[in-house]
């Protein structure tokens, strides 16, 4: 009987086994154990990405992405709010000391 591994830490250790198995192979160009163990880490690493606790972690991680994304965009938001009621406020200080200017040259005091 073989060993079926079934949780993501055995299936990652039988990835890893043949990986290593594979590159080993490839280097000694040993085409045909290359392509069989090849064979087995496209099947162990296919179990491990479907393997629900794998999936799990990618939708938490996919969660995390898109609120980080979110917050960047909040964050550009409400820059882009501080700076144009920056420049606002720079336009209504140059248009009152325009006007405090034109009042001081028409002899107009408050």
């Amino acid at each position: 009987m073989t060993f079926e591994p079934h949780s993501p830490r055995e299936l990652r250790a039988q990835v890893k086994y043949y990986f290593s198995c594979t590159h080993h192979h490839i280097e000694r160009q040993d085409e045909h154990n290359a392509a069989r163990n090849a064979t087995k880490l496209a099947h162990f690493g296919l179990r491990l990405l479907e393997h629900p606790e794998i999936q799990l972690e990618f939708a938490k991680a996919h969660a995390a992405e898109e609120a980080a994304a979110k917050q960047k965009t909040v964050e550009e938001y409400e820059k882009a709010v501080a700076e144009a009621d920056a420049a606002v406020v720079a336009r209504l200080t140059a248009s009152q000391e325009e006007h405090n200017e034109t009042q001081v040259d028409e002899g107009i005091t408050n």
